[in-house]
């Protein structure tokens, strides 16, 4: 199973999107879609309270993501 991220940004124009995951009690827009990494702009998460534990947890949560950012150029 893939993780999940509250908010991706990526680029709908060009990014084919692999796989819906539909859930019948949400709307469309609370489907989840698998996006290959070369298409994404930023990920977030999203907490509905800011103290130290859910800061935490988020920070771990986006570090799974490392692995695909590894090899990127720098910026500059």
């Amino acid at each position: 199973m893939f993780p999940h991220y509250d908010v991706i940004v990526y680029d709908e124009l060009d990014a084919p999107v692999l796989w819906v995951d539909d859930h019948p009690d949400a709307s469309s827009a609370g489907t989840s879609r698998g996006i290959p990494v070369q298409y994404v702009r930023a990920v977030m998460e999203v907490k509905s309270t800011f103290d130290s534990d859910e800061t935490k947890a988020a920070m771990e949560h986006l570090r799974e993501l490392a692995p695909f950012y590894a090899g990127l150029d720098s910026p500059r």
